[in-house]
């Protein structure tokens, strides 16, 4: 199968023992309490490409009376979610068994950069609300390479299949805030949030925050 039409995720079942790492564990909870405000409204949410579920665990404590759920194609990684009382199902992002027009918010952290973008987005797009939000963010390989290094995490920066010279081989593009912004302008979507995170200027940031409305 074409590299770009598999669905999430290929991180690896490691993500609540890389938490364990101070630098990682700090940089997470900024990040996933930056990504949670944007959905405070709304009742219906979903994670796809959940894989452990750290996020689905936070939004359901930050915001217990909300509906979430998360989706990802490794029933590894769904059942760990289980393990931890999460509701997670076995999906495939370009085919939902949702109903259309059917979820407020749609969390797509870290996933773009492995699939096929349009495909995907078609599907995101079909399962939205109208007036619906899709949060995605997107890494800069790049500057997590050189963080990985600064921080003395060898075993991340040069493990087979993670990583190989300077850009992990199952991204299969790069993006950057303009790039992105044109996907989803093109793919039915109003961008209403664009950010860098944790600083201001890409060249130097880990990631990239977008928020777009279904049009």
């Amino acid at each position: 199968m074409n590299e770009a039409r598999k669905s999430p995720r290929q991180k690896g079942l490691n993500q609540r023992e890389q938490i364990r790492n101070f630098f990682t564990r700090t940089y997470r909870n900024y990040e996933d309490e930056k990504i949670m405000a944007y959905a405070a409204n709304g009742q219906i949410a979903i994670d796809v490409g959940c894989a452990e579920g750290i996020l689905l665990e936070k939004f359901l404590s930050r915001y217990p009376q909300k509906t979430m759920i998360g989706v990802d194609v490794r029933l590894e990684s769904v059942t760990i979610c289980r393990e931890h009382n999460l509701p997670a199902l076995v999906g495939d992002v370009y085919s939902l068994s949702l109903k259309n027009n059917s979820i407020d918010h749609c969390f797509f952290m870290h996933t773009l950069e492995h699939l096929n973008h349009d495909e995907a987005l078609s599907e995101i797009r079909r399962v939205l609300k109208p007036g619906g939000s899709v949060i995605i963010t997107v890494p800069n390989d790049l500057v997590y390479t050189l963080a990985r290094l600064a921080t003395l995490r060898w075993r991340l920066a040069f493990r087979p299949r993670i990583q190989t010279a300077l850009y992990p081989p199952m991204h299969v593009r790069q993006w950057t805030p303009r790039s992105i912004r044109d996907l989803l302008e093109r793919s039915g979507f109003e961008v209403v949030v664009q950010k860098n995170l944790p600083l201001y200027f890409w060249m130097i940031s880990l990631n990239h925050l977008v928020v777009a409305r279904k049009k």
